[in-house]
């Protein structure tokens, strides 16, 4: 009886051990699962998220891994993450532009134009955004693909903010450097998901971009890669003209918001509109459209501060668009002037 009785303790020991020991490595395993590969050993929570919203996508976890242990992930790029740890868009300097100059840059857009007509008007078909402000937007951004001299390489970039790039103590540049650090992040898991619905291998495959991430003739962050369309190919290249222009036309209507076709002879006083402004600008919290900024402070409009100029509500519309794209009233402008006088001289050789 005794003996019987020692051996049903023995068994029942033997089976909570088990039990115990069952739970034991289960929740071992699930720690292992949640273990990140952060390459430089740094900022493990901004990689747990990445690696999260990366797996909640479709992305194999053990290809995660495979990419942020890879030699590629390692590699060092401190340019961006020294130059955006402090404002890296010096105050634009406002310069009246000689008549001269305007003609000659819209003479060159209008020539751009002509060369890659069809495109245009597939822009316009499919998207309705105007031939000459998408053709003014990339003059701003790559002087029509003509500077294409890139330094840098979007993974390295990206990666090495995420990894490297500090909180200051200052609120104020800490709201900056939060959005730095999540644009780094959403545009780091946008590349890869780009790259693995689309058969790429992202370790061998390099991104020529700006030092800030961005990416083509377009400069399109990463995390708008979804937005590329081809013109004939399967697979979109920004660095290709054709894809380039037919993918700022998908991006500004399926993102952007673009309000339809612009009437462009409502932008008659932009010269004088832009002179204005840039004495509105002087002042601190203002701009030229939007009524709040990227870090969520408030602005003042100058189209809600002027009743000096015919149709700033409408062009206030199309702004806030672009500004979306690029958050900088003086971009903005630039691209409304160079459209218009592009405009110009299409319509009066027609």
């Amino acid at each position: 009886m005794k003996t019987r009785i020692v051996c049903c303790f023995f068994i029942l020991l033997f089976s909570f051990g088990t039990i115990f020991c069952t739970i034991g490595f289960a929740g071992q395993k699930s720690r292992e699962d949640e273990k990140t590969i952060s390459p430089f050993g740094r900022h493990e929570n901004r990689y747990r998220q990445l690696f999260h919203s990366l797996t909640e996508k479709g992305v194999d976890p053990e290809r995660i891994r495979t990419i942020f242990s890879s030699d590629k992930a390692k590699k060092i790029d401190m340019t961006p993450v020294e130059r955006m740890a402090e404002r890296v868009i010096s105050p634009y300097r406002w310069r009246k532009r000689s008549r001269a100059e305007l003609m000659a840059v819209a003479e060159r857009i209008v020539e751009h134009l002509r060369r890659y007509e069809k495109e245009y008007d597939a822009l316009e078909e499919r998207y309705r955004v105007n031939r000459e402000i998408g053709a003014a937007i990339l003059y701003k951004e790559t002087a029509l693909g003509e500077f294409d001299n890139w330094r840098h390489h979007a993974f390295p970039v990206l990666n090495s903010i995420l990894g490297f790039m500090e909180m200051p103590e200052d609120e104020a540049k800490k709201k900056r450097i939060e959005r730095i650090v999540g644009t780094a992040g959403k545009s780091l898991e946008g590349l890869i998901l780009y790259c693995e619905r689309n058969g790429i291998d992202i370790l061998k495959r390099d991104f020529p971009s700006s030092f800030a991430g961005a990416i083509g003739i377009p400069q399109f962050m990463p995390m708008y890669m979804d937005y590329a369309v081809p013109a004939s190919s399967t697979v979109p290249d920004l660095s290709i003209m054709a894809d380039a222009i037919l993918s700022l036309g998908n991006i500004f209507e399926k993102k952007f918001d673009w309000p339809g076709y612009m009437d462009l002879s409502r932008l008659e006083k932009i010269d004088e509109i832009r002179e204005a402004y840039a004495v509105f600008d002087e002042q601190k919290g203002v701009s030229f459209c939007m009524s709040k900024h990227l870090d969520g402070y408030p602005l003042r409009p100058f189209v809600n501060a002027s009743d000096r100029f015919p149709h700033l509500e409408y062009i206030g519309g199309y702004c806030k668009s672009v500004m979306q794209y690029n958050f900088s009233s003086a971009y903005t402008l630039d691209v409304f002037q160079f459209a218009y006088y592009a405009h110009r001289i299409r319509s009066s050789s027609e």
